[in-house]
């Protein structure tokens, strides 16, 4: 504070930001609203700085077993054959019917060996392309297609139906169980960006949860669990700001046990948390910044338990010293809880600098949550304590 500052000056400095604080709080009721989870998973990983060259290639989406490498499956395990059986048409209406754009492909036992009554049936067309490739003209071909037709009587050269002992050990060895057992476990490959924890949740309510003749399906998929973290976090972490909220409140009436320094701590304290909501939401809107994340949600309970301690600390200074004036009280707890807050936030600083960006975010939402604590701790408590809580 300026020397030549008298008491009734530094009050009505504080009164105008305070004001300004109260009008700041009305429109950050606007944007705390806008206050987001991060689920674009891409802005929590590190800042790559390779450069990549795209590789071009054929995408296809027909259920094939050289499409499992397109996403982590979700596997499926039954008790009995008949059950992936259910699964296996299941997923074909989905996929060539309903055309889900979430389903990529899918694999069981019976993506290898069709029912016998459709094996018959296409031993009918097969027989048909083996008299057509028989054909005498076709002898006459030349090169590339000279081996097309040598291709195509060799594959149509069958009279029989198979079943799953007739298929090669490779194939069936991915649906086989450690007991040598198979036809009991199938495999599910979605189609949805990785990194979107929406889509990815969205999969999940999807294919997750499958029942046929009255029993559930077991269903594993390291996306999931990836995904009910997500969902964990992201639930848990608004019930833990409210926890916190309430004890710090009980903290305030253990501390005061005054109606009035109750109500002034927590005046401070609302405005704060108000402010800082306000302007994350804010950050959030117009520059896709400041979004809690599953890193930095462990800063929500330091960042409310710091920005109560500047309040405490000066509210308690101010009525335990009758002749204390409110530059005395800047200039002593109020450097003090400055100090305690910044030496805080500079602890969080080197967090800034990382590559990882979901490190970084913990710096980020560090420094700005107790930043704008101390802010308005001191703001409002300087107000209060030198209009409201007047000493006699």
């Amino acid at each position: 504070m300026p020397k030549s500052w008298d008491e009734a000056k530094i009050l009505r400095f504080f009164k105008y930001l305070a004001l300004a604080g109260f009008v700041l709080g009305a429109v950050s009721i606007w944007f705390a609203q806008d206050v987001d989870f991060e689920h674009n998973l891409r802005n929590l990983r590190r800042v790559s700085t390779e450069k990549t060259q795209a590789k071009k290639g054929i995408r296809t989406g027909v259920t094939r077993i050289n499409n499992r490498s397109s996403s982590t499956p979700a596997a499926v395990m039954g008790s009995k054959a008949e059950q992936l059986d259910l699964l296996y048409d299941t997923l074909m209406v989905r996929l060539h019917v309903d055309h889900d754009t979430t389903l990529r492909s899918f694999l069981t036992l019976k993506t290898f060996v069709p029912p016998k009554d459709s094996q018959e049936k296409r031993l009918e067309v097969i027989e048909e392309i083996r008299e057509l490739a028989e054909a005498r003209v076709f002898d006459r071909a030349v090169g590339d297609d000279s081996a097309n037709i040598a291709t195509l009587r060799k594959l149509a050269n069958v009279e029989s139906t198979f079943t799953a002992e007739d298929i090669p050990d490779w194939a069936l060895d991915l649906l086989r169980e450690k007991d040598g057992s198979y036809g009991k476990i199938g495999f599910i490959y979605g189609d949805f960006p990785s990194w979107d924890a929406h889509a990815l949740q969205n999969f999940q309510d999807r294919y997750g949860h499958w029942n046929f003749d009255g029993e559930d399906l077991r269903t594993f998929s390291s996306q999931f669990i990836l995904s009910d973290v997500i969902d964990s976090v992201k639930k848990d972490s608004f019930r833990l700001a409210l926890v916190i909220i309430l004890v710090i409140f009980g903290t305030l009436v253990i501390s005061f046990r005054k109606p009035k320094l109750f109500l002034a701590g927590c005046i401070s304290f609302g405005m704060g948390t108000l402010l800082t909501l306000g302007l994350l939401g804010f950050l959030t809107d117009m520059f896709e910044f400041g979004k809690i994340s599953i890193y930095n949600v462990i800063v929500i309970p330091m960042a409310l338990g710091i920005g109560i301690d500047a309040t405490i600390h000066m509210i308690t200074s101010w009525i335990g010293d009758k002749d204390l004036t409110l530059r005395q009280l800047m200039d002593t707890t109020g450097r003090n809880v400055m100090a305690s807050s910044t030496t805080t936030i500079a602890g969080f600083v080197g967090f800034l600098f990382t590559t990882h960006r979901g490190l970084k975010g913990i710096g980020d939402l560090a420094c700005i949550s107790i930043a704008m604590f101390l802010i308005t701790s001191i703001i409002f408590t300087m107000y209060l304590c030198g209009s409201w809580l007047k000493k006699k």
